[in-house]
């Protein structure tokens, strides 16, 4: 999970600016596809396992095609793209893969897909849930069905028990 202060995030060459204040990452990326990128070496992605990624976004203006983004880097990259404005919103993105990789690193990223209009990204509260390993894969896939059908409701069912907008990274659990 995404305590920034604690984590190794690698702003990519077409990002300027990174920062991190009181666990919120700013930059501002300067060409298309610039991104914040945390290599998660545990590799947590699982092959049929269900996982939420949840994280509070934000720009300085209207910016459109913002991504979070999910992959293992070889054979599957997810992303939640969504219009930032200067209001935290929660971005979510559920992964459910049965073909995935472990020959390289899994990452999170951050990113704009725009080619000719940036501005500042803010980041906080990053969490990547496996599902499946905290509920087993009946409920797991449950979350998953009731997410994919109507948007929000996977979360709005998981929220009812997880309330907290951000939970601190635990090791095996």
């Amino acid at each position: 999970n995404g305590n920034f202060e604690s984590t190794t995030w690698w702003a990519g060459s077409n990002v300027s600016g990174f920062t991190v204040s009181s666990n919120v990452a700013s930059f501002t990326p300067t060409a298309q596809y610039g991104a914040l990128i945390q290599f998660l070496t545990e590799k947590p992605f699982k092959a049929n396992h269900v996982c939420m990624a949840l994280a509070d976004m934000k720009a300085d203006s209207t910016l459109n095609n913002c991504q979070l983004t999910l992959s293992d880097n070889v054979r599957f990259t997810k992303a939640a793209t969504v219009t930032l404005n200067t209001n935290w919103q929660q971005v979510k993105l559920f992964l459910k893969e049965s073909n995935i990789s472990n020959d390289s690193n899994h990452t999170i990223a951050f990113r704009t897909t725009l080619a000719d209009s940036w501005g500042k990204m803010y980041v906080a509260n990053v969490n990547i849930i496996d599902l499946t390993q905290m509920f087993g894969s009946t409920i797991a896939d449950y979350i998953y069905t009731i997410e994919t059908a109507t948007p929000g409701a996977g979360v709005a069912w998981f929220r009812k028990l997880f309330p907290k907008v951000y939970y601190a990274y635990t090791a095996g659990s």
